[in-house]
Parts: C-alpha cells; sequence; structure tokens
C-alpha cells in the first residue's frame, strides 16, 4: 500500500505527542500513528509490516492518509488527483 500523510503538524497541550490539525482541532497521535503519519509527510511511502496495517487503518478513519493499494506510477497520480 502506498500512501502520502494529510494535515499539518501543530503544537497542542502535550509536547510529547504530535499533534495534527486536519480541517478543525488539533488530532492527537499515538507514537505508532506518528512514525506512519511522519513517513508518509514529504514522499509516498510504504507499509513496512502487518503489524502497520492496523495503525494504519486508524489514521485512515481519521483520514489523515490519501493512500492506493498499488505500488505503481497510476497509483502515485491517482494520490496526487485526489490531493487537488
Amino acid at each position: 500500500m502506498i500512501y502520502l500523510s494529510r494535515g499539518i503538524a501543530c503544537r497542542g497541550p502535550n509536547k510529547q505527542r504530535l499533534y495534527v490539525r486536519h480541517f478543525g482541532a488539533p488530532i492527537e497521535l499515538t507514537e505508532a500513528e506518528t512514525q506512519i503519519w511522519l513517513d508518509g509527510r514529504l514522499e509516498f511511502a510504504c507499509l513496512k509490516s502487518e503489524k502497520e496495517l492496523c495503525v494504519f487503518q486508524q489514521l485512515d478513519k481519521r483520514r489523515l492518509v490519501y493512500c492506493e493499494s498499488d505500488h505503481t506510477d497510476l497509483a502515485q497520480y491517482m494520490i496526487w488527483l485526489k490531493k487537488r
């Protein structure tokens, strides 16, 4: 699965955690969510293990990632179209 992260990293009340603002109030991310979100922040990223899939699905439900199931140039193009 290939993805790009959505939202803007911002400061929240807890300096130990990452907060992401996407259409409203900041959303606090767990440590596992933070690593996955940061991997796709500046470039296309892929999930590295099956364990990451559950965490990734949580990010997807929160609408904090654009994703496609393929690892092709067409999949990257489809993500860019969603991003616009």
